[in-house]
C-alpha cells in the first residue's frame, strides 16, 4: 500500500468545470464574483479576483480550508490580509525589487481597517485584528521591509498581551501557532532573536509520536523517528542526498546539545568530523556537462550548497550570513553562463524568472584552508560549467551575488510546481538556512564595488527565497502544525547559536517526540 501525500489535496476528485473545454478565445470572465460579495480595495490596480486565484493556486490546501478559511471570511480586513501575502509572492516571482502598486494599496487598505477597529473597545484585540496584522507581517516578510516589520511585531505582541497570552487566541489554537511561525520566520531571516514569547509556545508545545508509514515533513531540523522514513522513500530523493542530510542532522544535534558531551574537546572533534563529511566528500558523481540536468540532480546540488553553509557556520561559531559570504569568496571562480533547458513540468504556482536555466558560474579550483583548523581543499560543486576562454568572460561580479543567483538557479529547475511534494520540509530547511545566510550578503560585499543593478539583483533574489520559504510554511502549518513549530525552534537555535559564536544563550535541541523545557546554568537552555 502507498503511503499518504504529505498535503491532502484541496478538493476530492474532479468538479464538474473540470471536464469543461473552452475554446481559443473563449474567456471563463474576469468576474469570479460578479455581485461583488468578496471585500474590495478602492484602488482600480487591484484586482481581488486575481489575488485571490493567486492565493489558492500557491497556498492552498485540503486543511487551509478547513482550519483557517472559514474564520477569514467573517471579516473583510482579514480577508484582505491574505491578499497582501498573494500580491508580495507575486512581486517576488516577477521579479520586482520594489512593491508593485498592488501591493502596496493593499498593505494600505489593510492598516488603514486594522486602524478603524482600534477605535473600537469590543474589536482591539479580537481574533480578526490579530489576524489580519499576523497576515500583514507576513506579507512584509517576503517583502523584506525590516522598518516596517520594527512597528507591527511589537504592535502584535502587545495585542496579544492584553488578549491574556498566545493561548487565549481563538481559531482553535491555530492562530496562536500561526502568529509563532510567522514570527520565529521573520527573526530567522534576519538573524535577529526572537520574541521568548513565542519561543516559550514552540518549545513547549507538544510533539505526538509518529509511525514508521506516515507521511511528515522531515528535515536536518526535525526529525523524530530514527531515520528519515519519509525522504527515504520518496521518489525525488536520491541516497546520497539522504546520506547528507543524515549528516547535516547529526552535526545539528552534536551542535546544539553540547551537553552530552563529556568535554568540549570531544564534542568539537566530532563537529569537525562531520564537516569534512559533508564539505569534503571523497567522490562525487560524474556530470556531463553537455546534457540538460534533471530535477533531482538540480534538488540534490541546493541541498548540498545549504548543508555547506550550514556546516560552516557551525564549525566555526559564525552566523550564517558570514560563512554565506566565507564560501562564496573562498570558493567561486567566474566563467560565461552555461544555458539549461528548465524543466516542463514548472507551472503557475511556480515561482521562475525570465531565464530559470543560466548557472552563471562555477566551482571547480581547489582553495586553501579557511581557518588554521582545515587545511583540506574544497572540492568542486557537483555542476560545473565548461571552460571557455578569457576573451569572452562576463564583467566581473561579487561572489556572494554570484553564489545566490547559483541557489535561485537550482531551485528553479528543480521542479517546484508542488514545493517539492513530500520533501516539503528539506525545501523549507533549505529556504530557512539560505534565507537567513543571504540576508546581508550584498552588504558584506562592498569591497567588489557591486553595481546597483547587481545590488538590484540580490534583492530580487533574497526577495524570491523568502518567498518560497513563506509559501512552504503556509503550505504545511495547517496540516503538520507541530512539525513546523519544531523545525522553527531548531531553526532559531541553530542561527542563535553561531550568531553568539557558541557562547552566552545556548539553544538545546532535541529532535525527538518529547515536549519540556530546561534551564541551567548561567543562561536558559530551551529543550524541544
Amino acid at each position: 500500500m502507498l503511503p499518504p501525500p504529505l498535503l491532502s489535496p484541496m478538493r476530492p476528485g474532479k468538479l464538474p468545470f473540470d471536464g469543461t473545454h473552452y475554446g481559443p478565445f473563449k474567456s471563463i470572465g474576469k468576474p469570479f464574483d460578479p455581485f461583488r460579495t468578496i471585500p474590495q480595495v478602492p484602488y482600480v490596480q487591484v484586482s481581488v479576483e486575481e489575488m485571490k486565484h493567486h492565493c489558492s493556486q500557491v497556498f492552498g490546501t485540503r486543511a487551509m480550508g478547513l482550519h483557517w478559511i472559514p474564520t477569514l471570511i467573517k471579516s473583510p480586513h482579514a480577508f484582505l490580509s491574505t491578499l497582501c501575502i498573494a500580491s508580495a509572492h507575486m512581486d517576488a516571482i516577477n521579479n520586482r525589487s520594489r512593491d508593485s502598486i498592488q501591493t502596496i494599496a493593499l498593505q494600505q487598505e489593510v492598516i488603514h481597517k486594522i486602524s478603524q477597529h482600534f477605535v473600537n473597545p469590543s474589536s482591539q484585540v479580537d481574533d480578526f485584528n490579530i489576524i489580519a496584522v499576523t497576515q500583514l507581517i507576513c506579507s512584509e516578510i517576503i517583502t523584506g521591509n525590516d522598518t516596517v516589520l520594527k512597528y507591527h511585531e511589537p504592535g502584535v505582541e502587545k495585542m496579544v498581551l492584553l488578549r491574556g497570552g498566545l493561548d487565549k487566541l481563538g481559531v482553535n489554537g491555530r492562530l496562536a501557532s500561526t502568529l509563532t511561525w510567522v514570527s520565529l520566520e521573520s527573526a530567522i531571516l534576519r538573524e535577529s532573536k526572537p520574541r521568548n514569547m513565542y519561543l516559550d509556545y514552540a518549545t513547549d508545545h507538544p510533539c505526538r509520536p509518529y509511525p514508521n508509514t506516515a507521511t511528515i515533513p522531515e528535515s536536518p531540523l526535525w526529525c523524530p523517528r530514527s531515520d528519515f522514513e519519509t525522504i527515504k522513500r520518496s521518489p525525488r530523493s536520491t541516497q546520497q542526498m539522504v546520506d547528507m542530510l543524515k549528516d547535516v542532522r547529526q552535526m545539528t544535534k552534536v551542535f546544539l546539545e553540547e551537553d552530552k558531551f563529556t568535554s568540549e574537546k570531544q564534542r568539537d572533534q566530532q563537529l569537525r568530523s562531520l564537516y569534512r563529511k559533508i564539505t569534503f566528500p571523497s567522490t562525487l558523481p560524474e556530470v556531463d556537462t553537455t546534457t540538460v540536468r534533471t530535477p533531482r540532480e538540480w534538488a540534490y546540488e541546493v541541498c548540498r550548497v545549504a548543508a555547506v553553509i550550514q556546516a560552516t557556520a557551525m564549525v566555526k561559531r559564525v552566523p550564517l550570513s558570514e560563512a554565506f559570504v566565507q564560501i562564496a569568496q573562498s570558493h567561486i571562480q567566474m566563467e560565461p553562463p552555461i544555458q539549461i533547458q528548465p524543466s516542463p513540468s514548472l507551472s503557475l504556482s511556480t515561482p521562475t524568472t525570465q531565464n530559470p536555466s543560466i548557472s552563471p558560474f562555477r566551482i571547480d579550483s581547489p582553495v586553501h584552508s579557511l581557518t588554521s583548523h582545515f587545511d583540506s581543499h574544497q572540492p568542486p560543486f557537483l555542476f560545473t560549467t565548461p571552460p571557455t576562454s578569457h576573451s569572452h568572460r562576463p564583467p566581473k561580479r561579487s561572489p556572494s551575488s554570484a553564489l545566490l543567483t547559483h541557489i535561485r538557479t537550482c531551485l528553479e529547475n528543480s521542479d517546484l510546481s508542488d514545493a517539492w511534494s513530500d520533501l516539503t520540509g528539506v525545501l523549507y530547511w533549505i529556504t530557512l538556512i539560505l534565507g537567513a545566510a543571504s540576508s546581508t550578503a550584498n552588504n558584506a560585499s562592498t569591497t567588489y564595488g557591486i553595481s546597483h543593478l547587481e545590488r538590484e539583483e540580490g534583492v530580487v533574489n533574497r526577495k524570491w527565497i523568502r518567498a518560497l520559504g513563506v509559501r512552504c510554511a503556509i503550505r504545511l502549518c495547517f496540516q503538520h502544525e507541530d512539525p513546523v513549530l519544531k523545525t522553527l525552534r531548531a531553526a532559531v537555535g541553530v542561527v542563535q547559536t553561531c550568531a553568539d559564536g557558541g557562547r552566552g544563550e545556548r539553544m538545546v535541541v532535541s529532535q525527538g517526540q518529547g515536549g519540556g523545557r530546561q534551564e541551567q546554568g548561567m543562561g536558559k537552555r530551551r529543550r524541544l
